[in-house]
This record gives structure tokens, C-alpha cells and sequence, in this order.
């Protein structure tokens, strides 16, 4: 008798214990579907951090497609988010421009250091800011002069296919253009590189000479062929490159 109802006693705790699991077990399952079926307005932090870092990534990528500074495969030097595509600005009358075509090579004159393409183009009365970036560069240099008897608007245009490597860059020079000091007597330039044209203005005094320069932007690489247009109700002499 005393071993039945031992035997009794060990069943019944048994399957309590059972009872006990098993209760412990739906309750665990119940609170994992539960969490599963969060909305994604109530997610853990870690998951809005994930969608602020995809959103920072892009940022990053759209910030690493715009121009690195120095970086002569670009139109620009300045981190600027876009290519500046500047219009070709046509005068009014055919007579107050001048068409030429250039080219950049190896037998072209060498100047110290090169303009800073800061991506923002120089208007009539507004110069832009400038800076240089170190090295030697080939250009070429036309040379044009306001025989009127006041301050005249010139805007200067270039066309060309030259890209990446082989961009150049236009800037003008009110006065003599020193090769060994580019920023001296510089009154504005184009502000990034031509793609496919690229146009800005400067003033002009009266009776003053304008030097218009472009130089290559990657030393050495040149440029095969571009179209310059300089425009201007003023337009006075012939251009001489040099």
C-alpha cells in the first residue's frame, strides 16, 4: 500500500512539472509572435539607425560623384554637387564677336601653377574668388583691347570635346598676363571647365587690354581642338596668340 502511494505521488508530480513546461512554453511562443508583428513605426532604435545610415550612405555616394578638389578629370575643382553646363552666350550682332580656333600642345608656352576651378563663373562687375593649384601647365594666350572711350562687358565663350584628362580652363587679364604669377592682374575666369561650353564676363576699362588665357588642366595632356568666342560691342584688334 505505502509503495502505491508513492508511485501516486511521483505521477501527480510528474505531470505537474508537464503542466508547468508547457504553460511556460505557450507563453514564450505567444511573446515571439508578438514581437514578430511589430509594425516598423515600432522597431527597435538599431533599425531607424539602419535607415539613417542608408540615408547618410547615399549622401555620401552623391557626395563622392561630385568634383574632388585638384581632380583635373572633372569639370570643376570645388565640390560642387553638378557639372556647371555654363550656355554659350551669343552677341547680338555677328560683327561684335571673334571666332577662333586653338589647341593645346607640347609646344605651347609653360605657366607656374594653374586657376582653381571653384565652379561658379565671373560676371560683368563681379569677379569670383580665386586660387591656384601648383605645377606647370601649357596654354595659350589671345589678346584683344577696348578702343572705346568707356568700361565695356566682354564675355568670353569655349566649346570644346577636350574632357576628363584633358580639360582646359579660361581665365582673363586685365593688363599683361605674368606666366610665373597667374592671379596677378586676373579679373575673372570660367569657373569650371568647359562640358561641352563653358562662358564668362569681365569688365574691360577703356583703352585697357584683355588677356584671355586657356590652359590645360592635367599637365601635359593638352588639348586638340577648341572654339573661342570673345563678344563684346567693344571688340577692337586682332588676337594674337602667343
Amino acid at each position: 500500500m505505502s509503495k502505491t502511494r508513492n508511485l501516486g505521488s511521483n505521477l501527480a508530480g510528474v505531470l505537474v512539472m508537464a503542466l508547468l513546461v508547457y504553460s511556460l512554453a505557450s507563453m514564450l511562443q505567444g511573446q515571439a509572435a508578438a514581437s514578430t508583428s511589430l509594425s516598423p513605426s515600432l522597431a527597435p532604435s538599431s533599425q531607424h539607425s539602419a535607415v539613417a545610415n542608408s540615408a547618410a550612405g547615399n549622401t555620401i555616394l552623391a557626395a563622392s560623384q561630385t568634383d574632388k578638389s585638384g581632380d583635373p578629370g572633372k569639370p570643376s575643382d570645388a565640390p560642387v554637387a553638378a557639372p556647371i553646363n555654363q550656355p554659350e552666350i551669343q552677341p547680338s550682332n555677328p560683327q561684335d564677336a571673334i571666332v577662333i580656333t586653338g589647341s593645346i600642345g607640347l609646344t605651347n608656352p609653360v605657366q607656374t601653377g594653374r586657376l582653381f576651378r571653384g565652379g561658379v563663373p565671373s560676371t560683368c562687375g563681379t569677379p569670383n574668388t580665386v586660387s591656384t593649384i601648383a605645377g606647370s601647365y601649357h596654354y595659350s594666350a589671345y589678346t584683344f583691347t577696348n578702343t572705346t572711350g568707356s568700361t565695356a562687358c566682354y564675355t568670353v565663350s569655349i566649346t570644346t570635346a577636350c574632357s576628363g584628362n584633358n580639360n582646359i580652363f579660361a581665365g582673363s587679364y586685365v593688363g599683361a598676363f605674368d606666366p610665373n604669377n597667374i592671379l596677378t592682374n586676373l579679373q575673372g575666369d570660367m569657373g569650371s571647365s568647359p562640358n561641352p561650353t563653358g562662358s564668362y564676363g569681365v569688365n574691360v576699362p577703356a583703352g585697357a587690354t584683355m588677356e584671355v588665357v586657356v590652359a590645360e588642366v592635367t599637365a601635359n595632356a593638352g588639348c586638340p581642338s577648341y572654339t573661342l568666342t570673345v563678344a563684346s560691342p567693344a571688340i577692337g584688334g586682332t588676337p594674337t596668340p602667343t
